[in-house]
């Protein structure tokens, strides 16, 4: 097993596991509009020319379209795109969650160039589709995807980025055309500026989508995507694709989407680690997956054999102190790599905690001082599972003043000194302190919260049972003494009748249903 935070490594066969992408289970969440339709994107998403619509309806693809998934062998759709592109094509907003590598990009692509086939631009510059990126890599990839798709159309495309000069871009617009437009917010916020066509081509926008829009907001791109928005025309369709729903992305998705359909592909899911693997071993070929466990997590592997993923073990490896040190000096000199490190580490210590197989994965289990060695902190986060005085004994921290750590990038040091400045004057503020409070509260272990919660409801359900069960006695109790009264009454009545002779003495008694005595009548 090796040393205690040594990581041992095992290789899953992607081949032999017969599981291919399609596996994850698409989930929708319920919409709170009467617009919002009822998805299903089961494991098995079906093939391409099997495409219906919400009712049912068969959805044929443009034979172009159709031509290229051929060509790349994707006969299967993916749960998100198996969810999205109907949507798209009857013309609802759609903002969906899904992994990285759940075939989000053809998710969107497909349906904007499938509407863009079917009413074509009136000119090679006029925008019928934009998608935003977060980074120039991720925008490039898309293009490079649109590019491949778009082999036997006639639709233009254009790649904007930044990193270079802004004339190459407006030349490189000039030159393919604007149809469908793959860019990064910054360049083309400000191109919308510089270039007055551009501004005017864009009036009769189809569809525009944000792809990985938590990282977009995650850079600072809020106030941009804001002025991009405001300049968009109102009757477009808009995608919001990202991995995580924040806060923010929520807030998005009110400001720039009506009435959404939203989407959800589950990601912690026990099976997850066997989609991934098949990932590697698409389009017939072979592939492996390699997987990092701790001497804590070896349950793990042979859970994966019940899901019939045959696993090789191989040694285990130990990361040279040199390799923490590296990391540390990178987040010594730059806020923004020291803040991430912080934000991912509460991200993984929640995550799994949350994790579906936390039965065998268990956050008691897990050393955290090395895990936070291992994401190179130079402190530990102010967070309740490391309340415990022995929760992060093998950490070691740093000499550095965390405090005076500056951003590489001027204007996020110039925004962080004005906040700073801020909640300095705040400081006498009572309101500051009951607003310091309420984020304590906030921030209040989720174990904690969801057990006191569950308890809550505890209470709450025996306190209506209890009550339920008051009710139902004194109903019974009314119902018996109604009852007596009108047997009473009856029989009154009866003895009257017997006593004017109108019955018999043995009918009274058959009516009565009782032995009684003969009665004497005057």
């Amino acid at each position: 097993m090796g040393r205690k935070g040594n990581k041992k490594q095992h290789v899953a066969d992607a081949a032999d596991a017969d599981v291919k992408e399609e596996e994850v289970e698409s989930t929708p969440t319920p919409q709170p509009t009467p617009s919002a339709l009822p998805l299903e994107a089961t494991a098995n998403a079906g093939e391409w020319e099997r495409l219906t619509h919400s009712d049912g309806t068969p959805l044929k693809l443009d034979e172009r379209i159709l031509t290229r998934l051929r060509a790349w062998k994707f006969d299967q759709m993916t749960p998100v795109q198996a969810a999205c592109v109907p949507l798209f094509l009857e013309y609802k907003d759609v903002a969906a969650e899904a992994v990285t590598g759940s075939g989000k990009t053809l998710a969107f692509l497909i349906p904007a160039v499938e509407m863009l086939l079917r009413t074509p631009p009136k000119s090679r510059m006029a925008v019928g589709c934009i998608v935003l990126s977060p980074t120039r890599e991720l925008a490039q990839q898309t293009h490079h995807v649109l590019s491949d798709l778009l082999k036997d159309s006639p639709l233009t495309h254009v790649l904007i980025t930044g990193g270079k000069d802004a004339e190459t871009d407006i030349v490189s617009m000039e030159k393919h055309g604007t149809n469908i437009i793959v860019a990064t917010p910054g360049r083309l916020n400000d191109l919308i500026k510089r270039v007055p066509s551009l501004a005017t081509n864009i009036k009769l926008l189809e569809v525009f989508v944000m792809d990985e829009a938590d990282r977009l907001l995650d850079m600072g791109f809020k106030t941009t995507l804001n002025e991009i928005l405001a300049v968009l025309p109102k009757q477009r369709r808009t995608g919001l694709f990202s991995a995580t729903q924040t806060k923010e992305v929520e807030l998005l998705v009110r400001a720039g989407l009506r009435n959404p359909v939203r989407v959800t592909v589950a990601v912690e899911d026990p099976e997850m680690f066997v989609h991934r693997c098949g990932r590697t071993a698409r389009n017939g070929l072979d592939g492996n997956a390699l997987l990092y466990l701790m001497p804590t997590e070896d349950e793990y592997v042979e859970f994966l054999k019940i899901r019939q993923v045959p696993m090789e073990e191989m040694d285990a490896i130990t990361a040279a102190p040199s390799q923490f040190s590296a990391v540390r000096t990178h987040a010594a000199n730059d806020r923004d790599i020291y803040e991430k490190g912080r934000l991912a580490f509460v991200s993984y210590i929640r995550s799994y905690r949350e994790h579906k197989c936390n039965f065998l994965l268990k956050l008691s289990r897990l050393d955290l001082g090395m895990v936070a060695n291992g994401f190179g902190l130079l402190d530990l986060p102010v967070m309740p599972e490391l309340k415990k005085s022995k929760a992060a004994a093998n950490f070691v921290p740093s000499d550095v003043d965390t405090s005076a750590i500056t951003f590489k990038d001027k204007n996020r040091e110039k925004q962080r000194q004005e906040n700073l400045k801020r909640r300095g004057d705040r400081t006498s503020d009572p309101a500051a302190k009951r607003s310091k409070e309420r984020q304590k509260q906030k921030n209040e272990a989720w174990s904690k919260q969801k057990e006191r919660k569950k308890k809550k409801l505890a209470r709450a359900t025996k306190k209506q049972q209890q009550e339920d069960r008051k009710r139902k006695k004194m109903l019974e109790n009314l119902l018996e003494t109604e009852q007596e009264w009108d047997e009473l009454a009856r029989e009154v009545r009866l003895r009257k009748q017997l006593k004017q002779g109108k019955i018999t003495q043995d009918e009274f008694e058959r009516l009565v249903g009782e032995d009684a005595d003969p009665v004497m009548t005057m």
